[in-house]
């Protein structure tokens, strides 16, 4: 691929990792306002799961970003690997950082979960000795999602920082499979 159809392809899964950071902020506007007790029964479950499933076929493509380009045709250089994870690197660092620099509520809320872990777990035995399953249950799935949101998402912060490797691997062997096929 030219390196302007590789920087296009970048701005583009670029923006769907920011997406995803936002999203996942979505979850702490329900996580502060104390409405994660129904979240599992809201409309925002099946959103937030089509939302994930657009993401991922949209990381998979690269027609759109091809279009924005005028260059629709691939056409593979020689170097174009090594460009390509530092492109990408320097994208998941930058969009990592972005995320991570409007997170100090989720810092802070982490912190929070992490010192009253064990008076909730005390708690959770206590109702489940006394017989409350339902209730225990119940509070399980609280737990859940309140533990998804600082946790989950400083994960995902750090794992764009760390230069999210996996996922560049993923991109490269989409990107082998389009420039085999076109060739």
């Amino acid at each position: 691929m030219t390196k302007i159809q590789l920087t296009a392809k970048a701005v583009w899964d670029g923006l769907f990792l920011l997406f995803t950071g936002q999203v996942l902020m979505l979850l702490r506007i329900h996580v502060l306002q104390g409405e994660h007790k129904t979240l599992y029964q809201t409309r925002l479950l099946p959103v937030i799961l089509a939302f994930l499933v657009l993401l991922f076929f949209f990381l998979r493509k690269s027609f759109l970003p091809l279009r924005l380009t005028g260059i629709t045709v691939v056409e593979p250089e020689q170097d174009w690997e090594v460009y390509f994870v530092k492109l990408y690197r320097l994208m998941c660092v930058f969009v990592g950082m972005t995320l991570l620099c409007g997170s100090l509520e989720g810092i802070s809320t982490a912190g929070a979960l992490v010192m009253s872990i064990f008076p909730s777990v005390r708690d959770w035995i206590t109702l489940c000795v006394d017989g409350n399953i339902s209730l225990a249950l119940e509070k399980v799935l609280i737990a859940i999602t309140c533990i998804f949101y600082p946790f989950g998402y400083l994960f995902f912060c750090g794992y764009l920082i760390l230069g999210a490797d996996r996922f560049i691997r993923w991109q490269i062997r989409l990107f082998e499979k389009q420039i085999n096929r076109r060739c």
